[in-house]
């Protein structure tokens, strides 16, 4: 997943989870006389008018939001839109991210084996569209996110389940895993007990579909249907352009505080002049401008350390990456020091780890090289490149990781490494980075469920080879990952702790670089608006100050 940058300067599909914008913007200069030609919709012009919509406003770069159907993408910024619109059948508390059941009347029944999670659906759940959630729609959403040709980038997290392979990889009809008992009951069985398996189910990739409703508007699926049995209610979409939301009245949990969300499409400046005007009432904004909006909108600044991270990927499938000592070689020459402080500000935390702060199995120790130059150039040397070697990477041309990439091909140069930057567009990038060629990229991942799995055979599954440019495929590896599944959690610490440390310091899959820093302003006529350590904004306890 996940879901591919966090701070505003890296948000523009830096990765697999990435979401658009830029880091140009040095200072606002304090101007609140923009002009806007956003509509005064809000009602916050007048405060005792209560007959208007109460509408929160949001500024964020739409150009990678084309469609909000979760199965077919692993971006954050479509991920929070869609959890507004849809439920899962666990959900994740936005401070906390444990889960609870939402479309369920009380956390799931484990046998003693650990092998079957029996659930109970709340009876009277009605869908956007009127018609009740019964296990049938369960039924039908499971089958559909493991099809093998139309089902879900992310359905390698249910490879627990009995049945899954022969459902997704061999094309079965059904998922023989999962049994419905009647309307309102099913159980799921598991191949081997899994410990995170209730937090795989809370993920955004798998909300609960409408059978009849899905299935008879597949082609428009996320565009312009989107139905669910969520707090909000699709009302128009234009992709890359404008989302509005409208309260759900008929909601089965708690009904919302505000009326409706709208999201506009803007780069970071002009978001930053539109909140700073009262024009939104929500942007993020970039590690450069944190210091500045501190000291002038302390009460309305959120910063959240994201369970996440970021790590300079290397495609072990394509020339010179294919050879270790060249992998080796670029960890040597990297500077992290010059990313996390001179380009970050220190707003980041210099990373020594795939795995991050607050996933079992993170450890400090597990990178064993730091910036040496000369060592750089000696294992080039010794491998057989006396005059050093040519690597390339495409770059979303305005993004962080442009800033990035640059200040690399500054240090790497020193090392007798060129580093060609070609600038291109977000569409090129993806179809690059999905067909697995991008050489090196800054590949960012979050927590969609807290457990190291997340992590390792997220990405470095033979099965996401390709699809993510890795070029990583060790059979070894995989038979690690499907041993630490089944690990209970007390157990797993230590035992990814060594799969990453293989990763980092031993075939040189990856360079660690920073863990993330999030920073939202949030206007004073809203409260509530948390930015989670997942990297998704929660609005469910939102509300509008009158």
């Amino acid at each position: 997943m996940k879901k591919i940058a966090l701070l505003l300067a890296l948000v523009m599909l830096l990765s697999l989870c990435a979401c658009g914008g830029n880091n140009s913007t040095k200072d606002t200069g304090g101007d609140n006389s923009v002009s806007s030609n956003i509509p005064d919709d809000s009602g916050a012009g007048d405060a005792s008018n209560n007959s208007e919509p109460r509408i929160i406003k949001v500024g964020a770069s739409m150009s990678s939001i084309n469609n909000l159907d979760v199965w077919i993408t692993t971006y954050p910024n479509i991920y929070e839109l869609s959890d507004l619109i849809f439920d899962r059948l666990l959900e994740k508390d936005p401070e906390t991210l444990e889960v609870y059941p939402s479309l369920l009347t009380k956390m799931p029944e484990v046998s003693e084996d650990g092998l079957v999670y029996t659930f109970e659906l709340k009876e009277g759940v009605k869908f956007h569209d009127g018609s009740d959630l019964t296990t049938e729609d369960v039924r039908y959403t499971f089958e559909y996110f493991l099809d093998s040709e139309k089902g879900s980038y992310n359905a390698w997290v249910l490879d627990m389940v009995q049945g899954m392979s022969d459902k997704y990889y061999q094309g079965a009809e059904d998922l023989t895993g999962l049994t419905i008992i009647d309307d309102y009951h099913f159980s799921i069985t598991l191949n081997y007990p899994f410990s995170a398996f209730a937090d795989v189910l809370a993920g955004s990739y798998l909300p609960i579909l409408p059978s009849d409703a899905h299935a008879a508007n597949i082609d428009q699926w996320g565009i312009s249907v989107a139905i669910g049995t969520g707090p909000m209610k699709l009302e128009s979409f234009e992709p890359g352009v404008e989302l509005k939301l409208v309260t759900n009245e008929n909601y089965h949990g708690n009904v919302l505080a505000f009326d409706g969300l709208t999201v506009i499409n803007m780069d970071g400046d002009t978001a930053l002049l539109e909140w700073e005007a009262g024009n939104i009432d929500v942007c993020d904004i970039s590690s450069d401008m944190v210091e500045y909006y501190r000291e002038s909108y302390p009460d309305n600044l959120q910063e959240v350390s994201f369970v996440g991270g970021e790590w300079l990927s290397f495609n072990m499938s394509m020339e010179p990456l294919d050879d270790i000592a060249v992998r080796q070689a670029l960890c040597y020459a990297t500077d992290r020091s010059k990313i996390v402080s001179g380009y970050f500000n220190d707003n980041v935390t210099t990373a020594m780890a795939i795995l991050p702060i607050g996933i079992p199995g993170h450890d400090e120790n597990t990178v064993d090289y730091s910036f040496d130059l000369e060592k750089a150039k000696q294992t080039l040397a010794d491998a057989g490149y006396p005059d050093g070697v040519t690597v390339s990477c495409g770059v979303i041309e305005g993004s962080g990781a442009q800033q990035v990439f640059q200040i690399l091909q500054q240090d790497w140069a020193q090392a007798g490494i060129t580093l060609e930057i070609e600038l291109i567009d977000s569409a090129t990038w993806t179809e690059q980075r999905s067909t697995g060629n991008c050489a090196i990229y800054l590949l960012n991942w979050y927590a969609d469920y807290i457990d190291a799995d997340m992590f390792l055979n997220g990405v470095y599954n033979s099965g996401m080879s390709t699809f993510l440019s890795t070029g990583f495929s060790d059979p070894w590896f995989d038979e690690q990952l499907m041993i630490g599944r089944s690990l209970a959690a007390e157990d797993k610490a230590e035992f990814y702790a060594k799969l990453d440390h293989y990763l980092c310091s031993e075939v040189y899959a990856a360079c660690p670089m920073f863990y993330s820093m999030g920073f939202t302003l949030v206007s004073d006529r809203v409260e509530g608006v948390v930015y989670k350590g997942d990297y998704t904004h929660s609005y469910i306890n939102a509300t509008i100050i009158e």
